[in-house]
């Protein structure tokens, strides 16, 4: 629906273990690329995270608005992994990137994503690298997922550059295969006073 809607490249922020950014790229390439191959040109595949293809300088070639089709890339929450990125992305020029509509998708957003530096002007590798990323992208959307969003929901909405979800927080249903720590565990019912005390302290 953003290809469709005209956004033209996609980043994928895919936690900070390879299994996971595997993971996340073989499901994009079997539901968009291998659906459409001449729509999409990867920068990432399976094995392999994000390397700067064809040299710094053919950053422009890739992003311009010459280029038809969308460009797809999933890359793990790693301090040098973005900074690669970044170097690359900073290579085609302002006016390129101006061009250029980018969705920023940030998969498991509570993971490494949140600031846990000592403040806003000190803030935690990973997070500024995310800030600097988006900065770099004047057409940029950011959406954040997770299924533990308590970390997200508690950055200082104050700070604006930072990444509280000042748009939308949207609470989506379980689907019925979800297996999640309830399944393994289990959850105790609350009896009526415990179910009282907790409305009330809402």
């Amino acid at each position: 629906l953003a290809s469709d809607a005209g956004y033209m490249v996609f980043m994928v922020l895919g936690g900070f273990h390879n299994t996971l950014r595997s993971q996340t790229q073989k499901r994009l390439n079997r539901e968009l690329r291998d659906q459409a191959p001449q729509r999409w040109h990867t920068l990432t595949d399976v094995e392999t995270d994000f390397q700067i293809p064809g040299g710094i300088t053919g950053a422009a070639g890739f992003l311009g608005p010459r280029c038809t089709p969308r460009v797809l890339v999933v890359i793990k929450k790693n301090d040098k992994r973005l900074a690669r990125l970044q170097e690359w992305l900073n290579a085609a020029g302002p006016s390129v990137l101006a061009s250029c509509p980018t969705l920023v998708i940030d998969d498991e957003a509570d993971q490494a994503s949140i600031n846990v530096g000592d403040s806003a002007s000190d803030p935690s590798k990973i997070n500024a690298k995310i800030i600097a990323l988006l900065g770099s992208l004047p057409k940029s959307a950011y959406v954040g997922y997770t299924a533990t969003p308590f970390a997200n929901i508690l950055i200082n909405p104050a700070v604006e550059e930072d990444l509280y979800p000042r748009d939308f927080i949207v609470s989506l249903p379980r689907p019925n295969d979800y297996f999640g720590a309830e399944t393994v565990f289990g959850r105790d019912r609350l009896d009526a006073d415990e179910s009282d005390a907790a409305v009330e302290g809402l």
